[in-house]
């Protein structure tokens, strides 16, 4: 700083003919501040760009809040376990990153291993060290009572409205089970990867991409998953749903009422299917990547409960699969499912105790899981090839 001050004193003294101490003082210290000033604007820039942001286009930073519900205890199946393991360690070493713009809340109801219990039992290292979940600042865990057995439903809708009080700002809520393998893909090899841009909006997570730009492709749209149904009545598969904010006051109410554990488990799930025409009720559209990349409106959905249907419902009716649950159905076909595509898929539950998976796409889920999780399970007698 002195020699800078001498160099900058002689100079302006010389060059500029500024005699008087107290102007060239005036002078040196402008000059400091526009330098600091610059090198701090510089740096903000290069955070900004490893972060993937761009504060120059005019977009919008995309503010998420992910809620995830897990629930194992001692009566659980040991295949179960391990399966609910090996999807809980996908999710946090694909998506949970530290951030200022993604929020992870998780809820447990029942048990929980010790970390090393827990890697061990799947083979796997440790991805945070002496711990299951990171101590980031944006990721929280709940513990609840599981003595009364609620569905997930509940528990997403609890998180949510409890996180919503505290006046948490985000526009987007992802929320999944311990039932969902994914994401299917890598986020990226380094901070810039890890990041995008989608229509509006920056520091969008690569690994939800697929599913953000769907969801922000029509403003009608309100929701979004991989897989959409007519079974029943046309619904998202309520295991892996990303939605906007402003639709909260629609759903949460009707997820509420499956806390009541005299709820019959079948009316609780069924919640799931009113969640979707709630959305399409009150004017807005819900989106799916499977069985094709479809986004359908109230009247395509009436459309498939008509007896006399027109050629345009009758051809939305083949493409989800006759109204079957469309993943069964294509599991029937023998051909390996595009998971990569859908980023995340149903792989815990009924779809893996009753086998539903065909060999293609077994070997396939798993061979992308051990890459991701550097695990191989061999002949674990919970996977049959």
């Amino acid at each position: 700083m002195i020699v800078f001050w001498k160099m900058f004193s002689s100079f302006v003294g010389v060059n500029l003919r500024v005699r008087n101490k107290k102007y060239r003082t005036f002078v040196f210290l402008l000059v400091l501040v526009t330098v600091v000033r610059r090198n701090m604007l510089g740096q903000k820039s290069l955070d900004a760009w490893l972060m993937g942001e761009n504060h120059n286009t005019g977009l919008t930073e995309f503010h998420l809040l992910v809620h995830y519900s897990y629930f194992e205890e001692g009566r659980t199946a040991l295949c179960d376990v391990l399966t609910k393991r090996l999807n809980l360690a996908t999710f946090l070493k694909v998506a949970v990153k530290e951030s200022k713009n993604i929020f992870f809340t998780f809820t447990v109801s029942g048990r929980l291993p010790t970390a090393a219990s827990f890697y061990n039992s799947i083979n796997i290292e440790p991805i945070h060290a002496g711990t299951i979940f990171p101590h980031y600042k944006n990721v929280e865990v709940r513990f609840v009572d599981y003595s009364e057995h609620v569905p997930d439903l509940c528990h997403h809708a609890n998180a949510i409205k409890k996180i919503s009080r505290r006046r948490t700002r985000f526009d987007f809520v992802l929320f999944l089970n311990d039932g969902v393998r994914g994401p299917l893909h890598n986020g990226g090899n380094g901070p810039m990867e890890e990041f995008g841009d989608v229509d509006n909006f920056y520091g969008v997570p690569k690994w939800l991409s697929e599913l953000a730009t769907l969801l922000l492709s029509d403003p009608l749209i309100m929701a979004v998953a991989p897989v959409l149904s007519c079974e029943i009545d046309l619904h998202l598969q309520g295991w892996y749903v990303l939605s906007k904010v402003e639709i909260l006051d629609w759903w949460i109410p009707a997820f509420k009422e499956t806390c009541d554990p005299n709820k019959p488990w079948a009316a609780s799930i069924r919640k799931e299917v009113g969640f979707t025409q709630t959305i399409l009720r009150n004017g807005g559209k819900v989106a799916a990547l499977f069985p094709d990349m479809l986004v359908v409106s109230l009247d395509e959905s009436n459309s498939l409960k008509k007896i006399w249907r027109s050629k345009k419902a009758n051809i939305l009716r083949r493409r989800l699969y006759g109204c079957k649950n469309p993943l069964v159905a294509q599991q029937m076909s023998q051909k390996a499912l595009d998971v990569e595509k859908l980023s995340a898929i149903k792989y815990g539950g009924n779809f893996y105790r009753l086998d539903i998976f065909n060999h293609r796409t077994k070997a396939l889920v798993d061979n992308i899981t051990s890459n991701i999780l550097g695990y191989s399970r061999g002949d674990d007698e919970c996977w049959i090839p």
